[in-house]
């Protein structure tokens, strides 16, 4: 090879060398670049107030047992939390149990209850406070042991509904396995001169945080509290959110001849008694009670006439409907009905009349069994409890399902050793 020939080649071997380390190091010096980059990492996006308290909300209403409303409320939403919760409360209600039989809802009703024990059972009134009332302490041990032993309140509104045609439906409720529904209710709350006298409450008021309380005298005072159904069960239900099945807390039955809720509203005149009735009605309603007719008087409707009934129910129209609004669900008093075990039919003149009236959800006394009640597509009724001082100092059978009486009666205020 020439000399000159071999110059190019030497150089051209030179260049390509040359190239080449310089590609090398570009490329050492790339992957260190690459490797002392810090790793990528997925970062959450914190929620915002609105999306916490979507969650807080749907997650209220799982517990109490309401898992359609709490999906609905979360459906199509993307934020952290949403996905595993569809999750749980689509499980959670596929494992509901359906209570579906007419005859398996149980029913606890009480007068209203007694805060100065001390004061109504030495009562020399008409009425025996002792034997037909509990106490607030012993209600208060009830409602323990009704929601230890797995006890879920339920409206009568739950279970069954009106169609479109007009007849009933019975559409009972779901509940985990092991809950069991329960309807409560108060019987004649109309809160009378001599109640309040005896220190039962004499009012219902809505206070200043816009929850229903009871009100009792002392001496030239009247004292706004928990000292009835309505406070105690609120407050109960408050801490106990899963005692309640989408916010159901009981039946208020309702009279008129001595008041409504503790207020005079028979007098044409007394306006400003009748608002202030129909604003606890309001808030009543709003917050999960369902109400209820006692009748006017009240009457024993085993013992009526049809003109009775008749008269008795145009006053309660008058005075009470126009208050508290229309409702389907009448507590027949003292015991009484409008027939026997049997059905009702197109020979019973109450029940037709009653009908007419608007009433279609029926409640009578019997504590012969745990639960009972008949279903037809134009009526509901249902079968009560009463749980009365007399019932606990006895230890009545019939209380057994709901609690242990020893735990809940106050012997001492009852003059038991």
């Amino acid at each position: 090879m020439k000399k000159r020939q071999k110059v190019v080649v030497y150089g051209l071997i030179l260049a390509i060398l040359l190239a080449t380390g310089i590609s090398i190091k570009m490329g050492l010096s790339n992957r260190s670049e690459e490797q002392s980059e810090p790793p990528v990492q997925n970062t959450v996006s914190p929620l915002t107030e609105k999306e916490e308290e979507q969650l807080k909300q749907a997650d209220s209403l799982a517990m109490q047992y309401d898992y359609d409303g709490a999906i609905k409320l979360l459906q199509g939403q993307d934020f952290t939390g949403v996905e595993e919760r569809l999750l749980d409360y689509k499980l959670r209600k596929n494992e509901t149990i359906m209570w579906s039989d007419p005859a398996l809802f149980s029913h606890l009703s009480m007068q209203p209850l007694v805060p100065l024990p001390e004061k109504a059972f030495s009562s020399t009134g008409t009425v025996d406070y002792q034997g037909n009332h509990v106490t607030t302490d012993e209600f208060e041990r009830l409602l323990n042991e009704l929601y230890e032993r797995n006890y879920v309140l339920v409206r009568l509104s739950d279970i069954v509904k009106k169609t479109n045609d007009g007849t009933w439906q019975f559409v009972g409720v779901a509940l985990p396995e092991g809950k069991k529904p329960l309807i409560l209710s108060q019987e004649n709350v109309s809160y009378n001169e001599e109640n309040s006298e005896a220190g039962l409450s004499s009012k219902l008021v809505v206070d200043k945080d816009n929850r229903v309380k009871s009100c009792y005298r002392a001496g030239e005072n009247e004292l706004a509290g928990n000292y009835d159904m309505v406070p105690l069960v609120d407050q109960f239900v408050w801490k106990h959110p899963d005692f309640s099945y989408r916010g159901s807390k009981g039946a208020l039955a309702v009279t008129g001849a001595d008041g409504v809720f503790g207020y005079k509203v028979s007098a044409k005149k007394n306006t400003k008694e009748k608002q202030r009735a129909k604003a606890v009605a309001d808030r009543l309603k709003e917050t999960g009670w369902t109400l209820a007719s006692y009748s006017w008087a009240p009457i024993n409707f085993d013992h009526s006439s049809l003109a009775m009934i008749q008269a008795d129910t145009i006053k309660y129209q008058e005075e009470v409907e126009s208050i508290i609004g229309e409702t389907p669900l009448l507590l027949f008093p003292a015991g009484s009905d409008i027939g026997t075990w049997q059905p009702y039919n197109e020979y019973n003149q109450a029940y037709l009349y009653l009908k007419d009236a608007g009433f279609s959800v029926f409640s009578q006394q019997n504590a012969t069994q745990e639960s009972w009640g008949e279903f037809t597509p134009e009526y509901y009724r249902n079968s009560r409890i009463m749980v009365t001082g007399t019932a606990l100092e006895n230890g009545h059978s019939s209380l057994t399902p709901f609690m242990d009486v020893a735990d809940v009666i106050d012997k001492e205020v009852r003059g038991f050793p």
